[in-house]
């Protein structure tokens, strides 16, 4: 218990499918490595997935870091040994877990899953990597029991409800064939510092040069919204160079 609750040593299983979103399969098993980055500044340009589909935490993380940072750093205590204590709002109760500083690395030594830098460099920053093994000690002690979800993240994180907007798929009173029908009340919201998320059900193209913008499965964090242009401001928490990309 020692181990457990105060080392952080009681460490998850670091076994995964991939990405679904991506077209993952297959069962990749990793070893742990050492971090000897620090936490760092929690930013949504910081997060980049990898072989597990946690892209509905990374989304909430990602989002959250950009409109309230606060949330992040409120839910993470420095044990000042080497280990964080990171907490998640479950059922109206306060969850901690302890982490250590070992993450799951691929054979090169890199970071295998969720990353806070984009090169997965052990020493480089990372909130991202400990919040995602914090979320898989807490949710079955394996990286595989966290793969796929939706937005509740958001709320364990920061306590604070949300509501769903669907065209697509009923999650509640806001559903709508029409999907403008709730396009000002979003921007709003947005305007005013609400933190967004969104699921995509379908792949769509850019008609301009045919790439792919959303994928099948995947959640994306939302940043704002660009009256001049009309558009959203989305963020994938692959991450630009990300090997599913």
């Amino acid at each position: 218990l020692v181990d457990k609750w105060f080392l952080g040593l009681d460490l998850p299983m670091p076994i995964a499918k991939g990405d679904t979103a991506a077209g993952g399969t297959s069962v990749y098993a990793f070893s742990y490595g050492m971090s000897t980055g620090s936490f760092g500044s929690p930013e949504a340009a910081d997060v980049y997935q990898g072989y597990v589909g946690t892209c509905y935490l990374l989304a909430s993380l990602g989002s959250i870091a950009y409109s309230a940072p606060q949330y992040i750093t409120n839910a993470v205590i420095d044990n000042g040994n080497g280990t964080y204590g990171v907490r998640f709002l479950i059922g109206g109760q306060q969850n901690w877990t302890t982490v250590n500083l070992s993450l799951p690395v691929k054979p090169d030594g890199t970071i295998a899953f969720a990353s806070a830098n984009s090169s997965r460099s052990l020493s480089g920053e990372n909130w991202v990597s400990l919040f995602e093994k914090a979320y898989a000690q807490i949710g079955g002690y394996s990286y595989i029991s966290i793969s796929g979800g939706w937005a509740d993240p958001l709320k364990q994180i920061t306590g604070i409800d949300f509501e769903y907007y669907s065209s697509y798929y009923s999650k509640g009173p806001n559903t709508s064939d029409d999907p403008l029908a709730f396009k000002q009340e979003i921007i709003d919201s947005l305007n005013q510092g609400s933190i967004g998320w969104m699921g995509s059900f379908g792949k769509t193209y850019d008609s301009g040069n045919g790439k792919v913008n959303f994928v099948a499965g995947h959640a994306f964090m939302v940043l704002g919204y660009n009256a001049a242009t009309d558009k959203f401001i989305m963020r994938n928490p692959w991450g630009p160079g990300s090997w599913y990309n």
